[in-house]
């Protein structure tokens, strides 16, 4: 048994990371962090969710991100022109992590895999801006950046944005003011359609959770060397779930805790009425699962057909995010209690 950092999980499982370039469009205001500023046509300046003030002569229109903060940015109305990440599947199509964000506008700044940025063609995009996703309090947990931090920070400044330990409406929140601050018009009809959204898909799975108390929900990633069982606390949506009232099997270190590997000998660990196993590309599903590990078939709420997905990578927009709270309210409806 061992417990997982971000940083180390990542490393096993191929790796996810991204940074893009973006140009914002209309007005805003406020900055993300305290402090901000961002006067039309005037300095701009903010304070990042390390402390950090950036100042800028004028307002950023050529920023890069994670590709998970991109997908949210570009929901917002920011439209990136270079991204790093998991922007493709192998097939060619957008991946998962892309969400609704035209892969073939932006520009790859990426390594060699998810987990490095190339800081050649990050120069060669001309950056105002890095948007970094944090992993934890400290520079080190900007974990895909923290080897080519210095040079980076040569080519253009970076701002680092909290996504764990964190509940999820809070990291919505901090894109959408940062979307604002970049000049998007976040009150159009669009986005305040997909807010009220969010808000009633939160209600609704609320009320799903108080309907079958006692359910037992365990969330999971799998690969062939085991089974990974996530802690809620340091996810921004696990963490918001329970917030609800929901009930995971497994709690967990938020600060040093991503996810707990055990051997296919120890799946059983966690008895579970509901297990919600990582939707991503490189997770193996529970359709092959259940082909080629007896153990994971043998799971109570296996065999009872009680299986639904979640995303081991946080969306951070309104639109992105209201689905699989949809649909984690479906599955914890149609579970019964008392399985495991």
């Amino acid at each position: 048994m061992q417990d997982l950092s971000r940083r180390s999980f990542f490393t096993v499982a191929g790796g996810a990371a991204a940074a893009l370039a973006l140009t914002a469009c209309g007005g805003g205001s406020e900055g993300p962090g305290t402090g901000g500023s961002a006067a039309e046509g005037g300095p701009w300046e903010f304070t990042d969710d390390l402390g950090k003030k950036i100042s800028l002569p004028a307002r950023p229109q050529r920023i890069v991100a994670y590709v998970s903060g991109a997908a949210a940015l570009w929901d917002f109305g920011v439209r990136p022109v270079g991204v790093y990440g998991p922007t493709k599947d192998t097939d060619g199509k957008p991946n998962l992590q892309a969400g609704n964000m035209d892969v073939n506008a932006v520009q790859s700044v990426g390594g060699e895999d998810y987990s490095q940025i190339s800081v050649e063609k990050l120069t060669a995009l001309n950056p105002d801006l890095l948007i970094a996703s944090l992993a934890g309090p400290t520079p080190a947990d900007r974990w895909v950046l923290k080897d080519d931090i210095a040079q980076i920070e040569q080519v253009c400044p970076v701002y680092s944005i909290q996504e764990y330990n964190k509940p999820l409406p809070d990291v919505i929140t901090a894109y959408e003011t940062l979307s604002k601050n970049l000049g998007a018009d976040v009150a159009a009809a669009p986005i305040s359609q997909a807010r009220d959204q969010f808000t009633a898909a939160g209600d609704d799975l609320k009320a799903a959770i108080a309907e079958k108390q006692g359910l037992r929900v365990e969330f999971a990633y799998a690969d062939t060397d085991g089974f990974y069982v996530a802690s809620p606390q340091y996810y921004a949506s696990l963490l918001w779930y329970t917030q609800l009232g929901l009930n995971s099997v497994r709690k967990g270190d938020p600060k040093t805790d991503f996810l707990e590997q055990l051997s296919w000998e120890q799946a059983a660990k966690y008895p579970a009425d509901l297990i919600c196993m990582d939707i991503r590309t490189f997770s193996l599903q529970p359709a092959q699962l259940v082909k080629e590990q007896p153990t994971f078939a043998g799971l109570p709420a296996v065999k009872a057909g009680q299986l639904g997905g979640y995303n081991g990578e946080p969306r951070f927009s309104y639109q992105q995010a209201v689905g699989e709270v949809q649909n984690l309210a479906a599955s914890v409806r149609k579970s019964r209690t008392g399985v495991a």
